[in-house]
Protein backbone atom coordinates (compact mmCIF):
# COMPACT_ATOMS: atom_id res chain seq x y z
CA UNK A 1 0.00 0.00 0.00
CA UNK A 2 3.21 2.59 -0.18
CA UNK A 3 3.27 4.98 -3.26
CA UNK A 4 6.43 6.60 -4.48
CA UNK A 5 6.66 9.76 -1.81
CA UNK A 6 4.31 8.07 0.17
CA UNK A 7 6.53 5.33 2.54
CA UNK A 8 4.51 5.71 5.83
CA UNK A 9 3.30 2.66 7.24
CA UNK A 10 -0.42 3.18 8.38
CA UNK A 11 0.39 1.50 11.60
CA UNK A 12 2.87 4.48 12.34
CA UNK A 13 0.26 7.05 11.36
CA UNK A 14 -2.26 4.98 13.53
CA UNK A 15 0.40 4.78 16.40
CA UNK A 16 0.76 8.40 16.51
CA UNK A 17 -2.96 9.42 16.27
CA UNK A 18 -3.35 6.35 19.32
CA UNK A 19 -0.37 8.66 21.54
CA UNK A 20 -1.86 11.43 20.78
CA UNK A 21 -5.27 10.70 21.72
CA UNK A 22 -4.90 8.57 24.76
CA UNK A 23 -2.17 11.17 26.51
CA UNK A 24 -4.95 13.65 26.87
CA UNK A 25 -7.52 11.10 28.11
CA UNK A 26 -5.20 8.79 30.66
CA UNK A 27 -3.97 12.66 31.77
CA UNK A 28 -7.35 13.82 31.88
CA UNK A 29 -8.23 10.84 33.80
CA UNK A 30 -5.11 10.39 36.28
CA UNK A 31 -5.65 14.32 37.26
CA UNK A 32 -9.09 14.15 37.80
CA UNK A 33 -8.50 10.75 40.15
CA UNK A 34 -5.94 12.99 42.17
CA UNK A 35 -8.13 15.11 44.26
CA UNK A 36 -11.55 16.07 44.91
CA UNK A 37 -13.88 17.26 42.22
CA UNK A 38 -14.04 20.50 43.49
CA UNK A 39 -10.26 21.03 43.61
CA UNK A 40 -9.93 19.89 39.97
CA UNK A 41 -12.59 22.48 39.09
CA UNK A 42 -12.12 25.18 41.54
CA UNK A 43 -8.13 25.21 41.78
CA UNK A 44 -6.49 23.60 38.88
CA UNK A 45 -8.74 24.43 35.41
CA UNK A 46 -8.18 27.73 36.85
CA UNK A 47 -4.12 27.70 36.84
CA UNK A 48 -3.26 25.45 34.21
CA UNK A 49 -6.14 26.26 31.89
CA UNK A 50 -4.09 29.60 30.27
CA UNK A 51 -1.43 27.11 29.19
CA UNK A 52 -3.32 24.98 26.90
CA UNK A 53 -4.25 28.01 24.65
CA UNK A 54 -0.44 29.06 25.54
CA UNK A 55 0.78 25.79 23.85
CA UNK A 56 -1.74 25.99 20.85
CA UNK A 57 -0.74 29.26 19.70
CA UNK A 58 3.33 28.54 20.57
CA UNK A 59 2.80 25.26 18.21
CA UNK A 60 0.67 27.38 15.37
CA UNK A 61 3.18 30.31 15.21
CA UNK A 62 5.74 27.61 14.72
CA UNK A 63 4.74 25.95 12.43
CA UNK A 64 3.92 29.26 10.47
CA UNK A 65 6.92 29.95 10.85
CA UNK A 66 8.67 26.89 9.42
CA UNK A 67 5.83 27.08 6.53
CA UNK A 68 6.06 30.79 5.76
CA UNK A 69 8.08 29.88 2.26
CA UNK A 70 5.72 27.10 1.22
CA UNK A 71 2.87 29.40 2.39
CA UNK A 72 4.32 32.61 0.75
CA UNK A 73 5.58 30.90 -2.65
CA UNK A 74 2.80 28.52 -3.02
CA UNK A 75 -0.75 30.22 -2.77
CA UNK A 76 -2.68 28.07 -4.55
CA UNK A 77 -1.60 25.12 -2.83
CA UNK A 78 -2.42 26.79 0.37
CA UNK A 79 -6.12 28.00 -1.49
CA UNK A 80 -6.60 23.88 -2.56
CA UNK A 81 -6.43 23.61 1.10
CA UNK A 82 -8.28 25.75 2.68
CA UNK A 83 -11.25 26.38 0.44
CA UNK A 84 -12.75 22.82 1.16
CA UNK A 85 -12.52 23.21 4.44
CA UNK A 86 -14.07 26.41 4.35
CA UNK A 87 -17.36 24.69 2.98
CA UNK A 88 -16.09 21.65 5.72
CA UNK A 89 -16.97 24.22 8.13
CA UNK A 90 -19.84 26.21 7.04
CA UNK A 91 -22.01 22.83 6.31
CA UNK A 92 -20.35 21.13 9.79
CA UNK A 93 -21.43 24.66 11.78
CA UNK A 94 -24.72 25.45 10.10
CA UNK A 95 -25.66 21.71 10.29
CA UNK A 96 -24.57 21.32 13.82
CA UNK A 97 -26.35 24.46 14.87
CA UNK A 98 -30.30 23.40 13.44
CA UNK A 99 -29.85 20.57 14.77
CA UNK A 100 -29.27 21.22 18.36
CA UNK A 101 -31.58 24.00 18.19
CA UNK A 102 -34.42 21.60 17.00
CA UNK A 103 -33.46 19.34 19.58
CA UNK A 104 -33.70 22.23 21.80
CA UNK A 105 -30.65 23.34 23.35
CA UNK A 106 -30.22 27.42 23.76
CA UNK A 107 -27.81 29.24 21.54
CA UNK A 108 -25.28 29.02 23.99
CA UNK A 109 -24.78 25.26 24.18
CA UNK A 110 -25.97 24.92 20.49
CA UNK A 111 -23.10 27.32 19.71
CA UNK A 112 -20.75 25.40 21.43
CA UNK A 113 -21.83 21.82 19.99
CA UNK A 114 -21.82 23.56 16.31
CA UNK A 115 -17.99 25.14 17.19
CA UNK A 116 -17.25 21.59 18.13
CA UNK A 117 -18.63 19.54 15.39
CA UNK A 118 -17.07 22.39 12.83
CA UNK A 119 -13.71 21.85 14.82
CA UNK A 120 -12.42 18.71 13.30
CA UNK A 121 -9.62 18.08 15.53
CA UNK A 122 -7.07 20.14 14.20
CA UNK A 123 -4.74 19.69 17.21
CA UNK A 124 -4.70 16.06 16.61
CA UNK A 125 -4.35 16.30 12.90
CA UNK A 126 -1.02 18.73 13.35
CA UNK A 127 0.00 16.18 16.10
CA UNK A 128 -0.02 13.04 13.57
CA UNK A 129 1.03 15.21 10.76
CA UNK A 130 3.89 16.67 12.55
CA UNK A 131 4.78 13.10 14.29
CA UNK A 132 4.69 11.15 10.96
CA UNK A 133 5.97 13.11 8.29
CA UNK A 134 7.96 15.78 9.97
CA UNK A 135 7.37 19.55 10.94
CA UNK A 136 8.34 20.96 7.29
CA UNK A 137 5.64 18.76 5.08
CA UNK A 138 2.84 19.24 3.13
CA UNK A 139 0.82 17.48 5.59
CA UNK A 140 2.11 19.93 8.27
CA UNK A 141 1.29 22.67 6.00
CA UNK A 142 -1.94 21.49 5.64
CA UNK A 143 -2.75 21.33 9.27
CA UNK A 144 -1.13 24.93 9.64
CA UNK A 145 -3.50 26.39 7.13
CA UNK A 146 -6.46 24.90 7.70
CA UNK A 147 -7.28 25.89 11.46
CA UNK A 148 -6.75 29.26 10.75
CA UNK A 149 -9.69 28.87 7.56
CA UNK A 150 -12.02 28.30 10.25
CA UNK A 151 -11.76 30.82 13.10
CA UNK A 152 -15.00 33.03 13.38
CA UNK A 153 -13.82 36.53 12.31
Amino acid sequence: MTRPGHAEEPSRIGGSALRFACSGGCGGYEIRRAGPAFWYEAELIPRIGPFALYGLLFTIVILFALQGDAITSQPLDVARITLPLLVYFGVMWAGSMTLVRAVGLDYSRATTQAFTAAGNNFELAIAVAIATFGATSGQALAGVVGPPSKCPH
